[in-house]
C-alpha cells in the first residue's frame, strides 16, 4: 500500500457572523405553517442535528420569507459584501424545539453562508463555541454566519416551544469572498 499524502496542520482563518432584528416583526404566519406541516409530516423529526421537530424545505419559495432575505441583503450590503455575490437559497426549513429538544454541535460545511430567523423568544440560546458567543432568540432576529462555524443549543428548559427558520446559501459558480472559507 502506498501512502500518497498526509498533511496535519492547524489553519487559522477569518470568519464572520452578522445579526440584526427586524422592527415590528410578526412570525405568527410562519409558526402556523411550521406547526401545520409538522402535524402531517414527521419525516425529519429528531433525524438531523436538530434534536427536535423539523420540516422539509418548505420556505424555499415562500414569498414572505424571500422578501425577508431580500431586505436582509439590502441591509447587510451597507457594511459587508456577504450577500452581494449572486447566491442560491439551498435550504429553508422550519424548526420547533419543545421542552427537552436541542441542537447538536455541528456546522453547515456544504454551504457558504448559513443562518436562522427566530420566530419566538426563548432562553434556549444558540452557542458558537469558536466565538465563545451566545445569541438569545427574539422574534425577528436574523443571523448570517460562515457555514463552517460550529454552533449548538442546549436542551430547551421552557414549556413553550422555540420556532425558527434555518437556511443555507450557496454562491453562484465563480463567486467567492476572500474571508469566507
Amino acid at each position: 500500500m502506498k501512502f500518497a499524502l498526509r498533511i496535519e496542520k492547524e489553519i487559522k482563518r477569518s470568519t464572520c457572523l452578522y445579526g440584526f432584528d427586524f422592527d415590528n416583526f410578526d412570525g405568527t404566519d410562519f409558526i402556523e405553517i411550521i406547526d401545520d406541516v409538522l402535524k402531517n409530516n414527521n419525516e425529519w423529526n429528531y433525524k438531523s442535528n436538530v434534536k427536535g421537530k423539523r420540516t422539509e424545505n418548505i420556505f424555499l419559495e415562500n414569498p414572505s420569507f424571500k422578501a425577508i432575505m431580500t431586505a436582509s441583503k439590502d441591509y447587510l450590503s451597507a457594511f459587508t459584501g456577504l450577500l452581494n455575490p449572486e447566491y442560491t437559497l439551498s435550504d429553508a426549513y422550519g424548526i420547533r424545539l419543545d421542552r427537552g429538544d436541542w441542537t447538536a454541535n455541528h456546522r453547515h460545511g456544504q454551504a457558504n453562508v448559513s443562518g436562522i430567523l427566530y420566530l419566538t423568544s426563548s432562553n434556549q440560546k444558540l452557542f458558537f463555541p469558536e466565538l465563545k458567543l451566545h445569541v438569545k432568540p427574539e422574534p425577528g432576529r436574523i443571523l448570517f454566519w460562515d457555514s463552517l462555524l460550529r454552533h449548538e443549543s442546549k436542551p430547551n428548559l421552557e414549556d413553550k416551544p422555540k420556532h425558527a427558520i434555518v437556511f443555507n446559501l450557496h454562491y453562484a459558480a465563480g463567486q467567492y469572498l476572500e474571508y469566507i472559507s
